[in-house]
């Protein structure tokens, strides 16, 4: 026996009183309420994600994302913009395992911290204003996955 729930999709049921059980349940219509960004998403082949300087931009719910591969050949993800000058991050370039900012040369590591800041006199501490948003990331059977939302 089959019938439609009230978004439209066809479920069967195995006898009458499952049918019963099911009909009890509150199925919500309405996604108005649900946070897509608490969500993994496949954004790539981890092949496809370069190693060296090149990184790569991705886009999440039109979210600006770079995705690159730290010294240790990891995958990490940051979002796509320099606090600095707003620049894009993904126009710069992976130096030793950090990713570096075009525009002034800043250096973030894959958890968002800033490490370089190449006008601060030596000793100088770095401001903690100065990080970039990182993203979870993990790879399962060689695709790319990202946790845009709040952990």
């Amino acid at each position: 026996r089959s019938t439609r729930n009230p978004i439209g999709l066809k479920a069967v049921y195995a006898d009458e009183t499952e049918k019963q059980a099911a009909s009890q349940v509150s199925i919500q219509s309405d996604f108005s309420s649900y946070d897509w960004r608490k969500q993994w998403y496949a954004v790539g082949y981890a092949e496809n994600i370069p190693g060296g300087k090149k990184p790569t931009a991705i886009f999440i719910f039109d979210e600006p994302m770079v995705l690159y591969r730290d010294s240790d050949g990891e995958i990490q993800c940051l979002k796509d913009l320099c606090p600095h000058r707003a620049a894009k991050l993904s126009e710069g370039q992976v130096f030793d395992g950090k990713l570096e900012c075009l525009y002034h040369g800043w250096q973030f590591t894959g958890s968002g911290e800033c490490v370089r800041i190449p006008h601060l006199q030596d000793g100088a501490k770095i401001p903690a204003a100065a990080c970039v948003k990182q993203y979870p990331v993990t790879v399962r059977e060689g695709i790319v996955y990202v946790f845009p939302g709040s952990k």
